[in-house]
């Protein structure tokens, strides 16, 4: 789709809140979760209540490293802190859904390499009213306008190319969060 230029400078420079401070106690116990998932090899999740008390916890299998059927029940998740490692960049479409889905009061992705730890939070009027199946494709339609504008255009451009693999979701994220009214950082 073409973008007017007022999209095409929100794309560029989105506006989103920020999410609110945890209490020092769970800021304290997901940094240190954090630390303890940060695995190379597969993915690790842990459910914690809102002082960072682990709840539920999972680790993907051998043959699937990246890939974790969530523990529980949806309800388990209700107001709950969720954090999980990724390889490199952002949430994925599949998380942000599970997290409005669900009812989460934060979800945290951290890089594997302990480089950044992304969060997004429930909005102080609560999450977006909208099915899965929305959410998904609000997801999509802001990675398909960031990549129509972020995209390195041409091939010999090794840096355009590993800065747009190295943030993609996260440039997606941004823009997703001004759309929907989210509470979103990278840190």
């Amino acid at each position: 789709r073409e973008l007017t230029e007022a999209e095409r400078q929100r794309v560029l420079n989105p506006v989103y809140e920020r999410p609110n401070a945890l209490h020092p106690l769970a800021a304290r116990r997901l940094r240190d979760i954090a630390e303890s998932i940060q695995d190379i090899d597969r993915e690790h999740l842990r459910v914690t209540d809102r002082l960072g008390n682990v709840r539920l916890s999972a680790s993907a299998t051998d043959d699937k490293r990246w890939d974790i059927k969530l523990p529980g029940r949806p309800a388990d998740y209700w107001d709950s802190l969720f954090i999980h490692n990724h390889q490199v960049d952002s949430f994925s479409h599949l998380d942000v859904a599970a997290a409005i889905g669900r009812k989460m009061y934060e979800i945290q992705a951290t890089e594997v390499d302990g480089g950044r730890r992304f969060r997004l939070q429930r909005p102080a009027a609560g999450w977006p009213r909208r099915s899965t199946g929305e959410v998904i494709h609000a997801y999509a339609q802001a990675l398909a306008d960031v990549r129509s504008l972020r995209y390195p255009v041409r091939k010999d451009d090794a840096e355009g190319m590993e800065a747009w693999l190295r943030n993609r979701q996260h440039w997606t994220m941004e823009v997703l969060a001004d759309r929907l009214h989210l509470r979103y950082t990278s840190e």
